[in-house]
């Protein structure tokens, strides 16, 4: 097994030895959080990287890096998509520690120049039998190894206005890289949650119910209160202030409470990492249950794996 730990990681990321095209897993808040953890591991070891920016970008003959996340379910998934358009052109195609299930196909199309690092052990056993000619290696999500107090110590200033301009255009052109940018949607939801914040806090609870109500849930029956952090707090992951700002409210959301019930990973993971009592609840697939055996079992006994 091809178990990295950070002194790994890093020689890993650094012994391509030239510039890496950084592609953000385009998502929620809790994609955010990602994003950060990433900007700050890359800054920590020197990383020499730029950020892809639009989805015209051409990337013959360079390293190309895709976000850690839970993205890649299939072939016409997000990360899929993405494997699809640059695996025969890169010059190394690389995917940060990652949740992957499916796209049986395109895992064996594969070649030496794919490098997939899995977050747990469900998804490493799935890539590494499916994929031979490709470099498979297992990691933690990388959010664990962030230094979450430098994303809660200071608001981000940002200037909403160019991003709700291109997402305006590239809607009306009927072009499609507004995964990028800012949904109007996004910051509307955004805008109408911090209004919120103060009722929510004169309220003084402890606890703070956070389940998701997206596909991913388990039942149609959410908690009276509860509030889905990762969708409300949804910005962009995929532009460093956007995310900034995003990771901000999320973790300072979090941090106001003494303890967190959730079924989204990385609310349950930034609230684990705050020192939070946290109550952990499977979504409709693997990748919770397998992160928690893989990286949180033994590890943070703030933590506790609840069933229904």
């Amino acid at each position: 097994m091809m178990e990295l730990n950070l002194d790994s990681l890093e020689q890993l990321l650094k012994s391509f030895e030239e510039r890496v095209y950084f592609y953000p897993n385009p998502g929620n808040a809790g994609d955010s959080l990602i994003a950060c953890a990433t900007f700050q591991f890359f800054d920590k070891i020197g990383l020499n990287y730029e950020l892809v920016k639009d989805a015209s970008f051409d990337a013959t003959g360079k390293t190309v890096m895709y976000g850690g996340g839970g993205n890649f379910g299939g072939e016409e998934s997000r990360a899929g998509q993405f494997v699809k358009k640059y695996k025969d052109t890169a010059k190394n195609l690389v995917f940060l520690p990652h949740t992957i299930f499916g796209a049986e196909q395109l895992l064996a199309s594969l070649k030496s120049n794919a490098h997939i690092i899995c977050r747990e052990r469900v998804s490493y056993d799935h890539v590494n039998k499916t994929s031979p000619n490709a470099h498979v290696y297992l990691h933690d999500d990388i959010v664990f190894q962030s230094d979450h107090s430098k994303f809660i110590a200071k608001e981000p200033k940002v200037n909403f206005l160019p991003y709700l301009f291109k997402e305006f255009t590239t809607r009306l052109l009927g072009q499609s890289d507004y995964d990028f940018g800012l949904s109007l949607k996004g910051y509307l939801s955004y805008k109408a949650f911090l209004k919120t914040i103060p009722e929510r806090r004169k309220k003084n609870d402890k606890v703070l119910k956070a389940f998701r109500v997206d596909v991913e849930r388990t039942s149609d029956v959410v908690p009276e209160g509860n509030v889905d952090l990762s969708a409300v707090l949804e910005l962009s992951s995929c532009q460093k202030d956007l995310a900034a700002l995003s990771c901000y409210h999320f973790l300072n959301e979090i941090n106001a409470y003494e303890e967190v019930h959730t079924n989204r990973l990385h609310i349950a993971i930034g609230a684990a990492c705050l020192g939070k009592k946290v109550k952990l609840y499977a979504n409709n697939y693997f990748k919770i249950r397998a992160i928690y055996e893989y990286s949180i079992l033994g590890k943070f006994d703030n933590v506790e794996w609840c069933t229904e």
